[in-house]
């Protein structure tokens, strides 16, 4: 029979050395199966600990709504709810200059924003794109301007 402390203790285990597994797999697959940026050494690294980031903010949502909720009916239709106007206001599916200000609380907490930004910012810096040297400002872009407050946009 097992005692409860070596059940604490094998969940202990799991989590530290096991859980970081997970989205080192997820990193991988998607790092090198989509052919994203690996110009330098850093790159996937960057990708693999914006994964892991991501991985465990949304596992803290996830225990925080476990913890608040009644039983695991409850959980199961509050963690959508949670998440949705994560994924919706991180800057994918709306643009953040469009976003209204008194939403702007959603997506300051919002994890997706700040994942999405990192995964941005990591594949297109030093990357160099025809629109980004090309002469004819119509045709000219910077992938990275609208993410990175401290660097002006070309287009502006």
């Amino acid at each position: 029979a097992c005692t409860e402390s070596a059940v604490i203790t094998l969940q202990s285990f799991v989590l530290i050395y096991h859980k970081p597994n997970i989205p080192l797999v997820n990193a991988a697959v998607a790092f090198y199966g989509i052919g994203l940026n690996d110009i330098y050494w850093y790159k996937f690294p960057l990708h693999y600990l914006t994964v892991l980031a991501t991985y465990n903010a949304f596992a803290g949502i996830g225990f925080f709504i476990g913890i608040v909720s009644p039983n695991a009916q409850v959980a199961n239709i509050l963690i959508p709810t949670a998440i949705i106007p994560c994924i919706l206001f991180s800057g994918f599916f709306v643009n953040q200059s469009n976003i209204p200000v008194y939403l702007w609380p959603v997506e300051v907490i919002s994890p997706f924003k700040y994942a999405y930004q990192a995964y941005f910012i990591n594949e297109y810096e030093d990357l160099s794109l025809a629109c980004m040297t090309t002469m004819n400002m119509k045709e000219r872009c910077d992938p990275i301007g609208d993410f990175n407050p401290l660097r002006p946009s070309m287009n502006a």
